[in-house]
């Protein structure tokens, strides 16, 4: 099948069967992701220096996430629950934070090399329309698409998608190192390539998105009904940037409504989606591939 209805349904009861350990690790996520909006927020707004300090607190939303992350995945996939409702700092999580970053360095080593290509490619469209006669423009004014005729505007959309989707199927081919790195107890990258691979790609994404269906169309209705109310997205923390350093509302607002924004991006879309990644990987992982891709 090219989607798996039943580990959609197994990521959608994952939140209510595991309130407490969803809970936990939402609301620490969202209690750092609140102040790290504040001071991106504080930043478009002109202060300069709340940008590290916004960067900052983006790393510890990363570390944070992983937190949650791993204690979702041992729910998910059945194991002892640890620490304090069901967070900890211990090994899985270390495991974790390192596959992550493992994995961010092959995805820019690939994706970087494929971009490059791309770049190349981008270049020489535009080299088919120079006139070798015209004099050189000024420094500056050098538009390279503005060279683009019809013909070379199709050649490059092409190109754009084609690359979109080879970053969309890379990823895809590596999602099952998070389930497989805590199932294993040990970091998994490249060794769960055929996991994923010979079509299983097309099932994990339509499965993925299947399980955060729901928990996006609850973030929408809340973003468009607090912009209706305030005229700032809590998606973006840069609408509440106001002029020299101020906000458009007021800090405790801002504050408490990107916290419960955080709080329901990660136990309504980052649980389900976890929990489904770990019911794909225990389904997948006991039967051989069958297609091509």
């Amino acid at each position: 099948m090219m989607i798996d209805i039943p580990a959609i349904r197994r990521a959608l009861l994952f939140v209510p069967a595991h309130f407490q350990s969803v809970l936990a690790g939402a609301a620490l996520y969202a209690l750092i992701f609140a102040f790290q909006s504040y001071f991106t927020a504080l930043t478009g707004a002109g202060d300069v220096g709340a940008a590290p300090i916004a960067f900052g607190f983006a790393v510890l939303a990363f570390f944070a996430f992983v937190l949650a992350m791993a204690s979702w995945g041992r729910a998910a996939l059945g194991q002892a629950r640890a620490g304090v409702l069901g967070l900890a700092l211990g090994p899985d999580e270390g495991r974790l934070s390192w596959a992550a970053f493992l994995i961010l360095v092959l995805s820019l080593t690939v994706l970087g090399t494929a971009f490059l290509a791309v770049a190349f490619m981008i270049a020489a469209l535009a080299l088919i329309n120079v006139d070798p006669n015209a004099p050189p423009p000024e420094a500056g004014q050098v538009d390279l698409f503005g060279l683009f005729g019809l013909g070379e505007w199709v050649v490059t959309i092409v190109i754009f998608a084609v690359f979109g989707l080879f970053s969309l199927w890379f990823f895809l081919r590596l999602a099952m190192a998070y389930p497989a790195t805590l199932d294993a107890r040990r970091i998994q990258i490249m060794t769960v390539w055929p996991l994923s691979g010979k079509g299983r790609s097309v099932r994990i994404l339509t499965t993925v998105l299947g399980a955060a269906l729901p928990g996006v169309l609850v973030l929408w209705l809340f973003n468009a009904a607090f912009a209706a109310l305030t005229g700032v997205f809590p998606a973006a923390a840069q609408s509440a940037s106001g002029q020299g350093g101020a906000l458009l509302v007021s800090a405790p607002l801002f504050l408490g409504m990107a916290f419960v924004y955080g709080i329901g991006k990660a136990a309504l879309v980052g649980a389900p989606v976890c929990a489904a990644l770990c019911a794909l990987y225990q389904d997948l992982s006991e039967k051989p591939p069958t297609a091509d891709f």
